[in-house]
């Protein structure tokens, strides 16, 4: 499980990326009421799996000895575990002796189908992003 007060250190940049893609979305304009964006933002492909290297080794490793409880993580979460594993699984197979570490970086830094978060986590995620903005543009325009 995940230790209580722990952050991702790239959080930050997780965020501008899909603040990023919500403004990519808001731009098109294909969408009829604001909401509907946060969660397919939250769809979009990521350029990785967010979640540090050492996180994603310990869980695969306790998944593949059947020692995680994938039941008391969030789906998104435990979605985005499962779609690493089968990830690993494949790269060691094609790898013969690549170590289990070697193999979860290489995944990790790989392009992720999405960002494993949910609706309401994008929307909180969003709003920050862009409070933060504005309070920088009227820093500037002082």
């Amino acid at each position: 499980m995940k230790k209580k007060g722990s952050k991702i250190e790239f959080s930050t940049l997780r965020d501008k990326e899909l603040y990023r893609h919500f403004l990519t979305l808001l731009r098109e304009g294909n969408f009829t009421v604001l909401r509907e964006l946060y969660g397919r933002a939250a769809k979009m492909p990521a350029s990785r799996f967010w979640v540090s290297e050492l996180r994603a080794a310990d869980v695969v490793s306790r998944m593949r000895r059947g020692r995680e409880d994938m039941d008391r993580m969030k789906s998104a979460r435990r979605a985005m575990f499962e779609e690493i594993r089968r990830r690993v699984d494949d790269f060691m197979s094609r790898n013969p002796g690549m170590t289990l570490i070697d193999a979860v970086t290489a995944v990790v830094n790989g392009d992720a189908p999405e960002f494993y978060i949910s609706d309401d986590t994008a929307r909180t995620i969003i709003y920050r992003v862009h409070r933060q903005a504005r309070a920088m543009r009227r820093i500037l325009r002082r």
